[in-house]
């Protein structure tokens, strides 16, 4: 994800608070590794000394901090060992007066043992459900396990930090913090409130400015890094605490650790942190709190100093001395080319020159930088660029970025010119990973040009395939949106995206039909099917993917494409049945035939524009492809708006897909040959004409449909 908040933040204002809290908790570890070395070494020497004087007395009550110096094993050999030295004897065993007196003995030592640990600041400024002071609600945030915890706590509270107190400032950010630390801490020691054990860490902290990051950035969650976040994040605070290995929660000197682990009690402080968050964060959004705060928080910018060079320029512009002026910002710039002062003064002196060329290089200059930066005043510098018309010498790169300023700035018309402008720029280097993006950045702004740019870039094979698979899911999310309003009809659509999951009626044949047709005795008259059938293929083809290598037609070269004297005649269909020796079509009239694969001597699959309101696919099944020019071409034509190619492509869900299913099925079945080529029968991808008569020219080799009429298909 873009580091850039928002367009309306401060993106130069650098998160200090979130700096500031990362110094604390690296200061706060350091303080208490420093203190710990030297009091566990007294700690363990006493501990010592108490398990030595229970080893001499088993059948005493040892400590927790006993038995784990010991191990259990080790305590329950010895009291074994004592009743044997025992079992052999006529003493009735000690007196209970003796051992009240030698247990209070052992706890004297061990207390004495574990009062030095009770101050190490683990203990003595972390959250403990029974021995908590008020300041410890905020200290405990400091303190870290070890360095593993802290650096983990850090990269996370850096990250989030950077976002979230760029947008809502240092002060609501650090409100947002401090309470959701409080708030952790709360609901860690109501929920375990006999639990022996110390609460450290941000992990409450993190986890409301995660919630904070969550919420504020939702609409933003398909740019690269959103997900990783927040599903990264989420994982590093609940596992470990899930698992019983996070190092937040600190056993008590005299407890188990194993109770602790068992009691995943982090997860409290995590959930009571995400809440507060959320909270917090809806608060801020739905109540605008985040604008008035942040328009009232504004620190003014101080006046930054102007170059001696820059201000005898301004002198000589206020004395009329323009081309003097010229020179001396030209002097200036040449030295310090970045000078956003001089490039603002180049802007305004080259103006009153006549000189736009140089006006609009300095200008172009500075929106580079505020873009760069994501400072909106570069929004209203390229409104005054391009109302001037010297916008002309932007890359598509910084046109594709001002759109999407110029978008959230709510000026729609301004960045749809812009991204207008960026395809006309992006020329033939990387146009179609320009025309992807471009098709992107235009989802919201114009639904048509969107389209048609990702049709374009689909065109090209140099298109990344992960940028081709975005762009499909781009269109077939169009091609719903257009289909919803209706119901039960179909948008005429591009491709399959939009395809009717019936067919729709079709024009009735009459006397008037323009559409020509002939009869061919080698077609199987199929006019007995059911037409109340189902149509379901009988037999599944492969997918797309198994057709990535070529196919290479062992038929004959075929005629020549510069031939546009042939004639055209066209049958429209509808395919009805997938059989394994042939096609089964409906042509007008209601009849049904089948095309044997045998006769199939070409297949043409491309989009054509000038269809319907978006591209159609087009499907020709050639069936005289190698027959003399003089010999009207003869092609059953399928239309992809009025068909639904999912039902011969079991399993798939993406029409689109199912149409380069349907396309691969026919051309390996026929074994015919591919026009315009193998990729573009495979959809990979389709070829793209401007309309039908540039189809027909540039694939079939002919200029338009023939006018004869006296071709028709027997009944």
């Amino acid at each position: 994800m873009s580091s850039r908040p928002s367009a309306n933040s401060a993106a130069s204002q650098q998160p200090w608070v979130t700096y500031g809290l990362l110094v604390f908790c690296a200061i706060g570890l350091a303080y208490s590794k420093s203190l710990e070395g030297g009091v566990r070494s007294a700690a363990d020497a006493a501990v010592a000394n108490a398990a030595a004087y229970w080893k001499e007395r088993p059948y005493l009550e040892p400590a927790d901090i006993i038995v784990e110096t010991l191990t259990a094993e080790a305590v329950q050999a010895r009291r074994a060992e004592f009743r044997r030295e025992r079992s052999g004897s006529s003493s009735v065993g000690v007196p209970q007066a003796v051992k009240s007196h030698y247990q209070e003995i052992l706890d004297g030592l061990t207390a004495a043992a574990l009062a030095p640990l009770s101050q190490l600041p683990r203990y003595r400024m972390g959250v403990h459900a029974e021995k908590t002071s008020g300041v410890s609600y905020l200290t405990h945030a400091f303190l870290h396990g070890n360095w593993l915890h802290l650096i983990g706590n850090g990269l996370l509270l850096v990250i989030l930090g950077c976002y979230v107190e760029r947008v809502w400032g240092s002060a609501l950010f650090g409100v947002l913090a401090i309470v959701s630390a409080l708030v952790g801490a709360t609901a860690f020691r109501l929920a375990n409130p006999e639990l022996d054990a110390s609460l450290i860490g941000t992990s409450g902290m993190i986890a409301g400015l995660l919630a904070a990051f969550a919420l504020r950035f939702a609409s933003r969650w398909s740019e690269g890094g959103y997900l990783p976040v927040v599903v990264g994040g989420a994982c590093w605070l609940m596992l470990p605490a899930h698992l019983g290995m996070d190092a937040s929660v600190v056993p008590g000197p005299d407890s188990s650790g194993e109770l602790v682990a068992a009691a995943k009690a982090p997860l409290w402080a995590i959930a009571g942190g995400f809440g507060c968050g959320l909270v917090l964060a809806s608060m801020l959004m739905l109540g605008r709190i985040e604008a008035i705060f942040s328009d009232t928080q504004k620190t003014p910018e101080r006046k930054p100093k102007v170059h001696p060079d820059l201000e005898a320029a301004l002198e000589a512009r206020a004395d009329g001395r323009l081309p003097e002026a010229f020179e001396l910002i030209s002097s200036l710039l040449e030295r310090k080319p970045e000078y956003r002062a001089g490039l603002i003064a180049m802007w305004e002196v080259a103006l009153e020159l006549g000189r736009e060329a140089d006006a609009s290089d300095a200008m172009l200059r500075v929106i580079r930088d505020e873009v760069r930066r994501n400072v909106p005043s570069a929004v209203d510098h390229w409104l005054d660029l391009a109302s001037r018309g010297l916008h002309s010498g932007a890359e598509p790169a910084l046109l594709i970025h001002i759109a999407l300023m110029l978008r959230e700035a709510g000026q729609p018309i301004e960045a749809l010119s812009a991204l207008k402008k960026a395809l006309e720029n992006s020329g033939d280097s990387g146009s179609a990973e320009f025309a992807a993006r471009i098709a992107r950045a235009s989802r919201s702004l114009d639904r048509n040009f969107t389209e048609a740019v990702a049709w374009r870039a689909l065109a090209s094979v140099d298109l990344a395939y992960k940028d081709r698979q975005n762009l499909e899911a781009l269109l077939g999310e169009l091609y719903r949106e257009a289909s919803e309003p209706s119901e039960g009809g179909s948008a005429d659509g591009a491709s399959a995206a939009a395809y009717p999951t019936a067919p729709p009626e079709r024009a009735a044949s009459g006397p008037g039909d323009p559409l020509l047709q002939w009869e061919d005795p080698e077609l199987t008259d199929e006019t007995d099917l059911s037409r109340e059938q189902p149509l379901v293929p009988t037999a599944s083809g492969p997918g797309v993917e198994d057709a990535a290598e070529p196919l290479d037609s062992v038929l004959p070269a075929p005629i020549d494409l510069e031939i546009s004297s042939r004639e055209l005649r066209v049958v429209r269909a509808q395919p009805s049945e997938l059989v394994d020796d042939g096609l089964v079509v409906e042509i007008e009239g209601g009849n049904k035939r089948k095309i044997p694969f045998a006769r199939v001597d070409a297949i043409s699959v491309v989009a054509v524009n000038g269809l319907g309101e978006k591209f159609v696919i087009v499907v020709d099944l050639v069936l005289n492809w190698l027959s003399e020019p003089s010999e009207p071409l003869k092609v059953i034509r399928l239309r992809g708006d009025q068909f639904d190619p999912r039902q011969f492509a079991t399993g798939q869900d993406s029409p689109l897909d199912a149409m380069r299913s349907f396309t691969t099925q026919l051309l390996k079945r026929s074994n015919a040959t591919a026009l315009p080529d193998t990729r573009s029968v495979q959809g990979t991808p389709f070829a793209s004409f401007a309309d039908l008569s540039d189809y027909h020219r540039t694939v079939l080799g002919v200029e338009e449909e023939s006018d004869d009429s006296n071709f028709s298909v027997s009944s």
